[in-house]
């Protein structure tokens, strides 16, 4: 890990990429996690939203890991990598605190959950057979192994490549004579345009997944069974009425909150309503763009308020879409 960031902080990695440019990511900010054993999946399948029994279907997964009052202590995409061990991709900045609460549970199981010294890359923007280094692109929600490599195509378009640090450096060479190298600010944007917020450690354990919207980008199944918070998760899900949900908005890109900072109403500006879950530059493309975010918001104030203030700034920001609704 050390050789590649190394590596990285020589690389020249542009802020911006043309709308028909293909880029590719490296991902210093996110860590991986790697369970084997006889009972990696038993073991994951009681702790996590998801439903771990879908990677036999080569399904890329979102998850959520909750506490047992249902908060999202981490979150992750799951996928299988060489010899069926599972991994659990997360943001470095919760990935000790990840580690240490699935440790607590997992003293029973015949598995082994370590940090993983693999490297996350992505791919953005990619044309089918530009890179034959990555085998056959697997359909979108879906994860391959090729080579030793776990190749994801994500939901959202993107493709994502774990690779073992000794084939880093090759592996980068080669895609970068095909695409253009670009910061993780251009991965975190598209993200944030798609609606998937991730935790940090700033935002752990402070919302339950609905409020991230897990639910409706299948971060979540009602089917699975039990898993640690499962109880508080489905009954918010069918008896409860959940009153925040994860929203888009947009600044004039002279303010970026920095997650976790509160936003208020310009009625009432002592009163938070949404945290900020996700910030992004606003210079990712040829041409100048709003700043985009994530929040965590009352449902309320979406459908009241024009506009939310940064209390700390003043900085006012509007509502943008997202690409799915909300009920």
């Amino acid at each position: 890990m050390n050789e590649w960031l190394e590596f990285l902080s020589n690389q020249s990695l542009s802020h911006t990429v043309g709308s028909s440019e293909t880029a590719v990511v490296p991902m210093p900010e996110h860590r991986l996690l790697e369970i084997s054993g006889k009972d990696a999946a038993t073991f994951l399948q009681g702790q996590l939203t998801c439903d771990i029994r879908r990677l036999d279907n080569q399904d890329a997964l979102l998850g959520a890991h909750c506490n047992p009052k249902g908060r999202v202590i981490s979150s992750f995409w799951i996928a299988k990598t060489q010899g069926d061990a599972i991994a659990l991709r997360c943001h470095a900045s919760i990935a000790e605190k990840a580690l240490a609460t699935l440790k607590k549970y997992i003293v029973f199981s015949k598995a082994q959950l370590v940090p993983s010294n693999k490297i996350a890359l992505a791919i953005l923007g990619w044309k089918p057979g530009q890179f034959p280094a990555l085998g056959n692109i697997p359909e979108r929600g879906k994860f391959s192994i090729h080579n030793e490599l776990t190749v994801i195509h994500h939901s959202a378009g993107e493709l994502e490549v774990w690779v073992a640090p000794e084939q880093a450096v090759s592996l980068w060479q080669s895609l970068a004579a095909e695409a253009k190298p670009a910061s993780q600010q251009l991965l975190s944007r598209h993200w944030v345009t798609n609606g998937i917020a991730e935790v940090q450690a700033v935002t752990s354990e402070e919302f339950i997944p609905q409020m991230l919207n897990y639910h409706l980008i299948d971060g979540i199944s009602f089917k699975k069974g039990c898993y640690t918070g499962q109880e508080i998760v489905a009954r918010m899900q069918y008896r409860g009425q959940l009153k925040k949900h994860t929203y888009q908005i947009s600044g004039d890109g002279t303010a970026t909150p920095a997650i976790g900072t509160s936003l208020t109403l310009p009625s009432a500006p002592d009163k938070d309503v949404a945290i900020v879950v996700a910030s992004t530059s606003n210079a990712v493309s040829e041409k100048e763009e709003p700043w985009r975010g994530l929040i965590v918001c009352t449902n309320e104030a979406r459908e009241t308020a024009d506009w939310l203030i940064d209390k700390n700034s003043g900085a006012k920001f509007s509502w943008a879409p997202l690409p799915y609704a909300i009920p």
